[in-house]
């Protein structure tokens, strides 16, 4: 495995020492079946796949971990197309228009109904803490993804004050664009 895009980020050498008991701290953060009601899950997931149980790969001063999540997928078309026919069918039963209380009400009899039948969308997304230096490397170019990794770490350890790492121009003015240092091969 291969890191495509890298977003860097830096913690202190406090929280480096922390991380001797990371094994412990992500086995209470293990992902979990996304429930019959649930849109989404996130959580710790083995680097080596689904056969193995172990959280972290750890060579040195560097540990490896993946935070997997389960998405459900239900369209808006979907659920738009369903409550069409159903405001349809009951206006044709009934004869009056329906409100805006009772349309929303509709809307979510739809997805209660519809969401245990919904696709689940597997997402992986892997990081290396090196202890050693202060650095958190996020196998992503986005930006969101990589502070819920940042979330997901905190979340697991307790405290985690990871800071994205900031690059300065030559000219010695702060760039906006340049609050994160961001790589893509």
């Amino acid at each position: 495995m291969f890191f495509r895009n890298l977003t860097l980020f830096r913690f202190p050498e406090s929280t480096a020492r922390s991380l001797k008991k990371l094994d412990a701290a992500l086995e209470d953060q293990r992902l979990r079946p996304c429930g019959p009601m649930e849109l989404a899950t996130q959580g710790f997931v083995s680097p080596f796949g689904r056969d193995s149980e172990v959280l972290t790969h750890q060579i040195g001063a560097f540990t490896l971990v993946t935070i997997g999540g389960e998405e459900r997928l239900l369209p808006s078309v979907v659920v738009n197309e369903e409550l069409s026919a159903r405001l349809k069918k009951v206006a044709e039963k009934e004869g009056r228009r329906i409100g805006a209380k009772e349309r929303k009400r509709l809307k979510d009899d739809v997805i209660s109904e519809l969401l245990p039948r919904a696709f689940i969308r597997p997402s992986r997304l892997s990081a290396y803490l090196d202890a050693e230096q202060g650095w958190l490397v996020v196998d992503t170019a986005s930006r969101k993804a990589a502070e819920d990794a940042v979330s997901q770490l905190r979340e697991a350890i307790g405290r985690f004050p990871a800071v994205p790492a900031a690059i300065t121009p030559r000219s010695g003015r702060r760039d906006s664009r340049a609050s994160r240092l961001v790589f893509s091969l």
